[in-house]
Parts: C-alpha cells; structure tokens; sequence
C-alpha cells in the first residue's frame, strides 16, 4: 500500500500549478509509486463497495447536469451517487470514476454541488477546490491502493482545476497545505473503508433531483438517514450527509422544485 502524505500532494499541486497553460494534467508526474500488480477488472466492485460501506446507494444511468454529459455525480442530502460510465474517456478506469465520487462523499471541506441555481463567487471557488481533492484523491487511491492505473482523466481534471485557481482565487502555499491536508484526509478514510463493513438497506424512497437539465430519481442512502452506522467512514459520511439535509432544510426552492418523493418500486427479489 502506497499512503498519500501532505508533502507529496503539495509536490503534485505545484507541478500542475508550474505546467504549461493550456497543457494537460495527465502528464504531470503524480510522484506515486507505480502501482502494485492488480487485477484490473477487481478494482472497479471494491471501488463500488467502499460506497456501500459509506452509506451511499449507487444508480447507473444518464446524468442530467447544466456542465453537459457528465460521468458521475454525487448529492450528500440523499447519500446517492449516480454513475455513467458510457460517458467516461475510455483510457479512464471506471474505479477513477467512482472514487472521484467516493471521495467527495467524506471530503470534510466545503462544497456546493447540491443544487442547480447560480453560485455566487465564493462557491465556485469553493466547488473547484472540491473537485481538485476529489481528482487527486481519486488518481492516487486507485493507483496506491487499488493497484490499477486510473488514467489520465483525473490528472487532466486536476490540471483545469489549478488554472481556474490560478487565474481566480490563487493558489498560495498555504491553499496548497489546505487541498493536500483534505486529500490525505480524503484517502485516508477510503483507505480504512476497504476494511469496514457495508451499511447497506433497501431504499424506501426516491426524490426527483433536477439540476436543470432534467429530473433524475435518486433512491435515499442509509448516510442520510437516522440508523446509527457501522464504522467510523460511514459515520464520517453520514454526518456530512445530514450537515448538507440541515444546511438546505428551510430553503423553499427545494420543496417546490427538487423534493419531490415516492416509494420505490416492490422488487420480486
């Protein structure tokens, strides 16, 4: 197992920051090991299975988003991550894709992704960051611990992500300390959820999400409900969960927009 320090994370970040404008992520060394051999096709269920431990349903289909076609998304008021990998660059491992998502799921630092409306200066700032530590926690988990190479995608997300800063906000030394602290912390806690057990329940209820492209039914994960949970990730995730359930609570656009909800369909299994 290869473990992700702060250190080397900075190293990462000033060489995307120091990268050609214009040039793509993907060919920055991310200063990890090579990966141990793996095989490839195991790394995409045990990427799958991390979500389960963390609370979070997982539904395969179409992604509605205002950013167009989009391989994955994630809503922390439902613990519910929405996969399609038909819309992935096929030189991505599918377990980039889902790790991507599994890593926002316990990323302690702010976020607004949870709704479709315009975004004032200091969320879109605070969104890129979130995507730059859901990038890299994503590449150097697949590669470090899952043993497969996640491909290029995250790195060249990653690269986008540090121009925006740049060209925005600005990435000072102590902005790179803060993104590779929540990336080690990130990791950290997908590493101990190859260890947990799952905390999986059949959902009751499923709530129509529009993003404004759109209505996707998502299913309600146990995360984001009031069962204690099994371990210390999902507890992690489920306490972010209800933090996202609390913040939008009393926002009125929700009730009249997204929140609309139904029993899910009987299954005969």
């Amino acid at each position: 197992m290869s473990r992700v320090d702060v250190a080397t994370v900075v190293g990462l970040l000033e060489r995307l920051r120091d990268a050609a404008p214009g040039a793509a992520g993907q060919h920055v060394d991310s200063g990890s090991p090579p990966p141990r051999p793996a095989s490839p096709g195991a790394a995409e269920p045990v990427a799958r299975a991390i979500l389960a431990t963390l609370g979070y349903q997982v539904s395969d289909g179409p992604i509605h988003s205002p950013q167009g076609r989009s391989c994955g998304m994630f809503s922390r008021r439902l613990a519910h991550v929405r996969i399609d990998l038909t819309a992935r660059d096929p030189a991505d491992h599918p377990a980039a894709v889902v790790c991507h998502e599994a890593a926002h799921c316990v990323d302690e630092g702010p976020y607004d992704f949870d709704h479709p409306w315009p975004k004032t200066a200091e969320q879109r700032d605070q969104a890129v960051r979130a995507q730059l530590v859901a990038c890299l926690s994503s590449h150097l988990f697949v590669r470090g611990e899952l043993g497969v190479e996640p491909g290029p995608g995250q790195l060249a997300l990653a690269g986008h992500m540090v121009r925006a800063l740049v060209d925005g906000s600005g990435l000072a030394p102590g902005d790179a300390h803060e993104i590779a602290g929540r990336v080690e912390a990130v990791t950290r806690t997908l590493r101990a959820a190859l260890s947990a057990p799952p905390w999986v329940e059949r959902p009751t209820r499923e709530v129509a999400v529009d993003r404004g492209r759109g209505v996707m039914w998502l299913s309600i994960g146990p995360a984001a409900g009031t069962a204690p949970p099994p371990s210390a990730p999902a507890a992690l995730a489920a306490t972010l969960s209800r933090r996202a359930q609390r913040r939008f609570a009393d926002d009125p656009r929700f009730t009249t927009e997204l929140d609309r909800s139904r029993p899910v369909a009987a299954t005969t299994d």
